[in-house]
């Protein structure tokens, strides 16, 4: 529903002395909305979870998921942001622009239930482009050939491979997965793996299994909404991390600054919030940004978070080496 209300005048000297310095092409494009103002009220319907599907277009993931932020949102920002919460609705643009401050105003402001609600949409973003992985075949496992190949029988193709494909192989027996170093070679059904198994596989099932890299499927149209998604994810993690890392510079400067005064109110802020951005960063696993960065070929950001989800491992006493590191 839409109303229509007057405001002709500024609340005081100040707001007239700010209109007065914007120049004069840019009055007349928001001088009716000095004149003339809209007022929507639209019915909250409850959103299912978590947002993101395989099927899910970019533009509606990210509208849908702006706007369910935004009725979350406190304070004054979040004021702020419920009276542009209609525009969402229409423009991705501006969806993408107001995303990370409902992000940062969630993180800082919300109640927990909230944070875990926006930390499980996120993580289903990246683990699902993660792992983008299909059954190849399934069979019966003959014999061991030696340490490292195996005799495969019976197998069921259910997937083809082409050889265009960027993907890579792994083949299951029981709780073992091994990465495939070589195709099966004609008929003679011998497959290569990388290490050996711990124990006798002969006569027992297997599945072969195929995981896509983001670019092998980027030339579809859900491989590129998966992949946009994925990216503002990532844009949205980057964001949060270079924050943060802002704010501890601040925070030790003030610190050097202000040392032996009263506690300023404006650094208990800053605190607050880089603890409360700290604490969400570190519940979201750097191995699985780690691995969906490799997967979308952002090696950059790949490297980066692997080398940070090492350094935390050492700095808790934790072998780097652990066999979910690998």
């Amino acid at each position: 529903a839409l109303q229509r209300s007057v405001t002709t005048t500024f609340a005081d000297r100040r707001g007239q002395d700010n209109w007065d310095r914007i120049p004069k092409d840019v009055q007349q494009i928001i001088r009716p909305f000095l004149t003339g103002s809209l007022t929507f009220s639209e019915h909250v319907v409850p959103i299912p979870r978590p947002i993101y599907n395989r099927q899910i277009r970019f533009d509606s993931w990210v509208k849908v998921f702006v706007r369910d932020l935004i009725d979350k949102c406190s304070g004054t920002r979040g004021d702020l942001l419920s009276q542009v919460k209609p525009m969402t609705r229409i423009d991705t643009s501006i969806s993408l622009f107001l995303l990370p401050h409902a992000v940062f105003n969630i993180v800082c402001l919300g109640d927990e239930c909230n944070r875990i609600a926006l930390r499980e949409e996120l993580l289903c973003v990246l683990e699902d482009a993660r792992l983008l992985e299909d059954v190849v075949e399934e069979g019966i496992v003959n014999c061991l050939v030696d340490p490292c190949s195996l005799f495969l029988n019976g197998s069921q193709n259910t997937v083809p491979i082409s050889e265009d494909m960027q993907v890579d192989l792994f083949l299951h027996i029981g709780i073992e997965k091994r990465g495939i170093v070589q195709n099966k070679s004609g008929p003679s059904g011998v497959v290569g793996v990388e290490t050996p198994f711990t124990k006798p596989v002969a006569d027992e099932k297997y599945t072969i299994t195929k995981v896509f890299s983001s670019a092998s499927v980027a030339s579809e149209e859900t491989g590129e909404m998966a992949t946009s998604i994925t990216q503002t994810v990532f844009a949205l993690i980057d964001s949060l991390s270079r924050w943060h890392e802002s704010a501890k510079m601040r925070i030790r400067k003030f610190g050097a600054r202000l040392k032996g005064d009263p506690v300023d109110p404006q650094v208990s802020r800053l605190k607050k919030q880089e603890a409360s951005v700290g604490a969400f960063l570190a519940k979201i696993p750097r191995k699985v940004v780690a691995e969906t960065s490799y997967r979308c070929a952002a090696y950059d950001r790949a490297l980066l978070y692997l080398e940070t989800a090492v350094r935390d491992r050492w700095a808790t006493g934790e072998p780097s080496t652990a066999p979910d590191a690998e």
